[in-house]
């Protein structure tokens, strides 16, 4: 495969960029050659074929060559400084012909003929990002592909570096560990492409896999996206993908395939290691009927006749993750599951003479336990618990220290001149299986004496159950009181876990507490019986996958509508009032900001929010949909709709959304000619134009005008600069320049200079 196509560049043998890495929305369907941060290599035909189209645009591909082989693929080379001197004067007739400088034009199959090898163009940076050649494939049906399919080597003997593994609830009752949260871990670098999780996982429900990391290439820093994963249980392959085409009608769905939520939550970008059914892309393989989950199988499923449900049995389990790079090179991640549901277990302690004793220890009659674990914090070292004692038990089910069967006689835990030194005491049971119990806390110091008992209520959302976490800055002497409240007046009352002596965490399905004003109240007593209370408040509205619905804000000035295509699952959603920061110093602001949540939960088809204005706004042409990202507000859109004075924009995430009026013309200023100076034959005319409110739509918005004609300029939207280079040099003498630069609100800026050319 390599002697038929050649490398399409002089730049560099090396890449920047891989394919099928994130970008938002969509893969990149390209591999990026390096071109050293500067512009003007050569770029060539790969093999046979013929010119298809060529696109000139200030913004995505910049100038784009695609050129159709003689195998039907069709390849395309974007980012260019500029084309061969036979397409430059193609583009000018074009852009002469439409009096615009955007091109788009199609061409017959004799009409553009090329050989392997011909010069095409020059790699350059136009449209968006550095100096770097896009190199892209597609298949004779318009499928990007990884060129690197065509036998294209790049000097590579540097194994891919995974730098976490995640193990993400997928489901309301799923745990991972002593939450029911995702959960990610730092592998353990044991060197030579060997990683190793050092704690075992202790799982329950469905929990999915997930996998971040980067590859590398010899000679180069730039670090790149990952491959191939594979995913392996007790030595059998699970789950595999690998990523070599997609096609463009799919490209949406990267936010199945990386996981969304820890994207938006700012930790880290995560391969899936498991398959949404809404999922279409073609990169799997290997998933069965579990399409990748790890689903624990329930204890009672073990005896159930044939055939087997899906899933793990309890008990323990082990790992391994193989992330490779396209030339083979391999890193091995492998770690240990016991995989079964956690259970909560009661104790009592007494006094008997200068000894504290287990007087009496609960747990459910299906478990079949293995071994107490007994730990103690200390007063002078809080938070840390320190091993104490492991008691096993013996066949028939009594205690035992190792030594032989223990009598019935109450287990000694603490002697009373150790009490004066330790603070809390954590009991938890391990059954047959190896899971742990959820611990049992028994705390004796009540902590500060100086502090005030301090409790709140933590709400995190997923996708069909809420997190609700209890913390507090003192240790309790029972878990905390929960009530639920609906606006109907029924109420609910979960049961909490508990995490550690301060914190206690449990799962609520939001399917079960729909509809407004959710109140959820706690109660917590500390050991030294002080008693604190808080409460949160909140909108739970559920709108189901494949219905047309809206969600309101409270005072229903703000609202979402989904269509149909809108959601990839139920959704449970809320729209907050948030109070304007810096009233008084925002007049941009009109009306309030609303924050749309779960931000965290990607869309289908996006959404329409729509946001009322003022009957009496005196200039409504003015107003925006703009979103909060970076510390700045970003212009989305600004559908007027008069009659029912509200202005919308499609989106395809939920944000902090307001409704902002630019009332400020965009700034410009003439860069060259400089006022007084002398531009010589040939020189460019150069712009700087800014707006940083609504900006521009399209190079369109941006016009400049040499002595009343129209000039046809470059617009580079990441510098923010207008360029004009005379095909035809400017008669010496006296020349008018005159440029405008309208926003999308409409605001106008305006500039005239008079200049001298030599």
């Amino acid at each position: 495969l390599t002697q038929d196509y050649l490398w399409p560049t002089d730049a560099s043998r090396w890449m920047t960029s891989s394919f099928a890495e994130y970008r938002p929305r969509r893969f990149h369907a390209a591999i990026d050659i390096k071109t050293w941060n500067r512009t003007g290599y050569k770029v060539f035909a790969i093999r046979d074929g013929y010119i298809k189209r060529i696109r000139v645009s200030p913004f995505g591909y910049g100038k784009a060559i695609y050129l159709k082989l003689d195998t039907g693929e069709i390849v395309v080379y974007a980012h260019l400084k500029k084309f061969n001197h036979k397409l430059e004067q193609i583009v000018w007739r074009e852009q002469q012909s439409n009096d615009r400088y955007r091109v788009d034009r199609y061409f017959r199959a004799g009409a553009l003929p090329v050989k392997k090898g011909d010069l095409l163009g020059y790699t350059g940076e136009t449209g968006i990002g550095e100096p770097h050649l896009h190199f892209e494939m597609r298949d004779a049906s318009n499928r990007p592909f990884n060129p690197l399919l065509k036998g294209f080597q790049v000097e590579d003997h540097t194994p891919p570096t995974p730098t976490a593994v995640s193990f993400i609830p997928l489901g309301f009752g799923s745990r991972v560990d002593n939450d029911f949260a995702p959960k990610i871990f730092k592998p353990q670098n044991n060197g030579g492409g060997r990683y190793h999780l050092k704690d075992t996982v202790s799982i329950e429900g469905e929990i999915g896999l997930a996998v971040a990391g980067y590859d590398k290439s010899d000679g180069v820093p730039n670090r790149f996206g990952l491959y191939e994963l594979q995913l392996f249980l007790d030595g059998k392959p699970h789950f595999s993908v690998r990523y070599d085409r997609f096609n463009y009608a799919h490209n949406r769905f990267v936010e199945l395939d990386r996981d969304y939520r820890l994207f938006r939550r700012g930790r880290g970008l995560f391969y899936h290691l498991f398959l949404y059914p809404e999922n279409r892309l073609s990169f799997y393989h290997d998933f069965g009927a579990e399409k990748g989950k790890l689903i624990a199988r329930r204890q009672e499923a073990r005896e159930a006749v044939l055939p087997p449900a899906p899933g793990l049995e309890p008990g323990p389990h082990h790992f391994v993750i193989l992330v490779r790079d396209f030339f083979g090179n391999e890193a091995r991640i492998d770690g240990d599951l016991v995989v079964g549901e956690k259970f909560r277990i009661q104790t009592q302690l007494k006094r008997q003479d200068s000894v504290l004793v287990l007087n009496n220890l609960q747990y459910p009659q299906s478990i079949s336990p293995r071994a107490l674990k007994i730990w103690r914090q200390l007063k002078n070292r809080p938070g840390q618990w320190v091993p104490q004692e492991v008691y096993s038990f013996s066949h028939n089910g009594g205690p035992s220290d190792g030594q032989g069967l223990l009598d019935q006689a109450p287990l000694p835990v603490l002697s009373m001149q150790d009490l004066q030194r330790v603070a809390s005491m954590k009991l938890s049971l391990i059954d047959a299986d190896g899971i742990v119990s959820w611990p049992d806390i028994i705390s004796f110091f009540p902590g500060n004496a100086r502090k005030s008992l301090r409790v709140s209520l933590v709400t995190d959302f997923y996708d069909d159950y809420l997190r609700l976490q209890v913390k507090t800055n003192l240790p309790l002497i029972n878990p905390p009181f929960v009530e639920i409240t609906l606006a109907d007046g029924s109420t609910t009352y979960p049961q909490m876990f508990t995490q550690n002596a301060t914190s206690f965490v449990a799962p609520v399905r939001l399917r079960e507490i729909t509809g407004p004003r959710i109140r959820i109240a706690t109660r917590a007593e500390a050991v030294n019986r002080e008693v604190a209370t808080a409460e949160v408040k909140f909108d739970n509205i559920h709108i189901p996958r494949g219905v047309a619905a809206s969600l309101y804000s409270p005072e229903s000035l703000m609202k979402i509508s989904f269509w149909k295509s809108s959601l990839y699952h139920d959704l449970y959603g809320r729209i907050r009032v948030k109070d304007r920061p810096g009233q008084n110093a925002s007049p941009e602001l009109v009306g309030k900001i609303y924050v749309a949540e779960p931000g965290d939960v990607p869309l289908n088809q996006g959404a329409l929010v729509s946001i009322a204005y003022p009957p009496n706004f005196p200039d409504p042409t003015k107003l925006g949909v703009y979103y909060y990202s970076r510390q700045k507000w970003v212009f989305i859109d600004n559908r007027l709709d008069e009659a029912s004075h509200r202005v919308s924009a499609k989106v395809f995430s939920l944000e902090t959304f307001a409704l902002r009026a630019d009332l400020t013309p965009p700034v410009a200023r003439i860069r060259r000619p400089a006022a007084g100076r002398v531009l010589r034959p040939g020189q460019a005319i150069i712009i700087f134009a800014r707006d940083d409110q609504s900006g521009f739509e399209s190079e369109e918005s941006l016009q400049l005008f040499i002595d009343g004609r129209h000039a046809i300029a470059e617009y580079d939207p990441e510098n923010h600069l207008v360029i004009y280079r005379p095909r035809r040099a400017l008669s010496p003498g006296v020349h008018q320049l005159r440029f405008l630069a309208t926003d999308r609100s409409g605001n106008v800026t305006t500039l005239s200079r008079t200049f001298t050319v030599q």
